[in-house]
């Protein structure tokens, strides 16, 4: 019995210490594609793009801005309609499973390497969000048309398919890569299972004991 309690208390313990370090993740802020800011990464006019989440096929215009060393913003226009979707990057190489969980219940995509979209080989999180990326009244908005020229390319984007261009950040999002960021986890899991070890030790060795004292 008293075994049982102290593998309950220490079970506990683990899901507690997890989820109080997924509930101190603070979350980056991130500027709107309507006023966008940061260091444009690559601009297109046109092209058929990926959108991490998204597996149809997006063509339109296509700008990503640097935020931070950790940020990138994604603005997706499309030929066709007013909406666009904004795609928010995050590096979040080092984290936690736990707070990785917590993120995804919040509406976050867990990409578990960014190098199959042309970002650094580390798991991000990626959101979406819509926006009016042109009046709907028709016409062009001449602002974003220069913005979108000042860096136009002419690479291969007529043979993008489904795996796409997003802006520069090509491909889809493939299997599992290994990262760090379940280091946290596996340490804390072997803790616990020679935790048990010795507790079941310690368990026979008291049995043992009193069945030695009654003979």
């Amino acid at each position: 019995m008293k075994l049982i309690i102290i593998l309950t208390l220490f079970g506990y313990f683990f899901v507690s210490v997890n989820t109080s370090y997924a509930l101190e993740t603070i979350e980056p802020t991130f500027p709107k594609c309507t006023s966008p800011q940061g260091a444009t990464v690559a601009s297109y006019t046109t092209g058929t793009h990926g959108i991490v989440g998204d597996y149809n096929t997006n063509i339109g215009a296509d700008t990503v801005y640097r935020l931070s060393e950790d940020t990138l913003v994604q603005c997706y226009c499309p030929d066709e309609g007013s909406t666009g979707v904004q795609t928010n990057w995050w590096n979040i190489g080092g984290m936690s499973f736990a707070n990785i969980e917590h993120l995804q219940s919040l509406g976050w995509i867990f990409v578990p390497n960014g190098a199959s979209w042309g970002l650094e080989e580390d798991p991000y999180l990626a959101k979406n969000e819509d926006y009016i990326c042109k009046p709907t009244g028709g016409g062009g908005n001449d602002d974003k048309k220069k913005d979108k020229e000042d860096d136009d390319d002419d690479d291969d984007k007529d043979d993008d398919d489904k795996e796409g261009v997003v802006a520069g950040i090509g491909g889809q999002v493939f299997g599992l890569a290994s990262t760090g960021y379940n280091k946290t986890l596996i340490v804390s899991l072997a803790a616990w299972l020679v935790s048990l070890w010795l507790l079941l030790v310690i368990g026979a060795k008291e049995k043992n004991a009193k069945t030695i004292k009654t003979h």
